[in-house]
C-alpha cells in the first residue's frame, strides 16, 4: 500500500509498537501519554520508534496544555 499509516489508538504499549514494527504496519506513531500509561511508557515508545526510524509525535486526550507540554 502506498498510503502512509499513522498508528494512534492501536498503540497502548511498547509491545504494541514492537508488533506493528514486526508486521510493517505503520510509518508514523502518535503517542498519547494518558492512553499509554504515563510519561515513562511514552518515552519508551518514543525511543523504540526513534530507534526504528519511525517519526512520532505526542498527542493529547483530555489533559491540560501544561500536561501535554510536559510530554
Amino acid at each position: 500500500m502506498q498510503t502512509p499509516i499513522c498508528l494512534d489508538e492501536s498503540i497502548k504499549s511498547v509491545r504494541d509498537l514492537r508488533l506493528a514494527i514486526e508486521l510493517k504496519s505503520c510509518r508514523y506513531v502518535n503517542i498519547k501519554h494518558g492512553r499509554v500509561g504515563g510519561l515513562q511508557s511514552s518515552l519508551d515508545i518514543h525511543n523504540l520508534a526513534r530507534d526504528q526510524g519511525i517519526p512520532a509525535w505526542i498527542g493529547g486526550m483530555l489533559e491540560s496544555s501544561l500536561a501535554v507540554g510536559s510530554a
